[in-house]
């Protein structure tokens, strides 16, 4: 059953014992005090019932903190989810930050007296580039 529909219910039962009892004692006022002592002592069955009652909102607060805990647990797992995927792109921009830097700090310009480093810097760098652009 809905635990909304079985709260209304339970609200209109306590709404509904009320008004009868209201209604009831409404009734009874203009009779004498010993037989209004006796309808009282009637009413232990009201107080059980308002005790029942009691009880089961009682459960019911426990249903609805069961189905907010399964809520939260839900909420926290993809939370979670999130940071795992943030804490990959964060790493991930920051190895393309480091790596764009690598690349730029690379100087490829002959200097006088240095034959062979200018021979293999160019080929290195285009076998580079063209493993780079062929994972994309």
């Amino acid at each position: 059953m809905n635990i909304k529909v079985w709260a209304k219910g339970l609200i209109g039962g306590v709404l509904a014992a009320v008004v009868i009892y209201g209604f009831i004692i409404f009734c009874i006022v203009e009779s004498t005090i010993n037989e209004t002592a006796a309808f009282g002592d009637s009413f232990g069955a009201l107080t059980s019932l308002f005790s029942g009652l009691a009880f089961s909102g009682l459960i019911l607060t426990i249903l609805l903190q069961r189905e907010d805990l399964n809520l939260q647990r839900q909420e926290l797992s993809e939370t979670r989810n999130e940071m795992k995927l943030q804490n990959f792109e964060t790493t991930f921009f920051q190895m393309l930050r480091l790596h764009n830097s690598i690349v730029e700090s690379i100087d490829i310009r002959k200097r006088s007296g240095e034959k062979g480093q200018v021979a293999v810097i160019p080929p290195l760098l285009m076998e580079i580039n063209r493993r780079t652009f062929s994972l994309c």
